[in-house]
């Protein structure tokens, strides 16, 4: 018998519907009154024909943080967040990228974050601007290629569902291969300048110049994610899995993931450790 293992996390929050507490278990899907396996469990990914959500996976493995995303038709992101993200106006950590398929989607690792509002907002993510800098996978032809990607965005609505682009480059920092391990960095100076740094090659984008006003995020984040929401299409298929560490804010080291487990000091513990994925069939 084929089986699919889900192992839970520590501590997560409902909307992801999960229950709470650490729970691991194995069970083989199948069709009532029915001979024929529903999922035999064949190929490395879930069957997107039987199954509604996909692979996730967080965890520390050793000495970095393993985060891993799979989006089909629509998109999402696997967030680590840190426990106090008001007061980071700089983060930074190694990302490695390990595994991507990219079926007509652009998957990708960063750093990133809310730094700034707009004075739009007054609750949700509104008028919030994010940030994020990292790898992108973007060559169909060669998905052993990743880019070096920096992109601005400003929220206006509530869920952050839709915005105006501000600013993206993927062409100044050059191209990786997977397994490749990058520096990537992004710092506000709180008044005009979000600056972005890629294993050195430094680019800024100018808030004012955008015609914004520089407020105090209402909402703010920051962390490291594995994501993917370039994705429109019931056929669109994307997975990522990359390596964080060395995570950096402030200036100051935040995490080198040498501890077993997650520290909820150190990240939001609503949501540590966890795994949806098959495993040895």
């Amino acid at each position: 018998m084929k089986h699919l293992l889900f192992i839970q996390s520590r501590k997560s929050i409902l909307e992801f519907g999960f229950y709470k507490g650490l729970m691991a278990f194995a069970f083989t899907a199948m069709f009532t009154g029915s001979t024929h396996a529903f999922d035999t469990g064949d190929g490395e990914f879930l069957n997107r024909l039987y199954w509604r959500d996909f692979e996730e996976i967080r965890k520390i493995e050793n000495g970095q943080f393993i985060s891993g995303k799979r989006n089909i038709e629509f998109g999402g992101s696997h967030n680590l967040i840190v426990a106090n993200p008001g007061v980071v106006t700089q983060i930074s950590a190694d990302i490695t990228v390990l595994e991507v398929i990219n079926k007509n989607a652009s998957p990708e690792a960063r750093v990133g974050g809310f730094f700034l509002n707009d004075g739009s907002g007054i609750t949700g993510s509104e008028g919030e601007i994010f940030a994020r800098a990292g790898l992108t996978q973007l060559n169909l032809l060669d998905q052993t290629e990743l880019v070096g990607e920096v992109h601005v965005f400003q929220c206006t609505d509530e869920l952050c569902d839709n915005g105006n682009e501000l600013f993206l480059d993927n062409a100044s920092f050059g191209t990786f291969n997977i397994n490749d391990t990058v520096n990537a960095s992004i710092s506000f100076d709180g008044a005009q300048f979000l600056t972005f740094d890629i294993n050195g090659t430094v680019v800024s984008f100018d808030v004012l110049s955008a015609g914004l006003t520089v407020n105090p995020s209402i909402e703010p984040f920051a962390g490291i994610t594995t994501a993917d929401f370039e994705i429109d299409d019931r056929m669109d298929d994307s997975y990522i899995k990359a390596a964080f560490d060395n995570v950096m804010y402030n200036g100051a080291m935040h995490d080198d993931f040498s501890s077993a487990q997650l520290d909820p000091a150190k990240w939001n513990g609503r949501r540590l450790e966890g795994a949806r994925k098959k495993e040895n069939g």
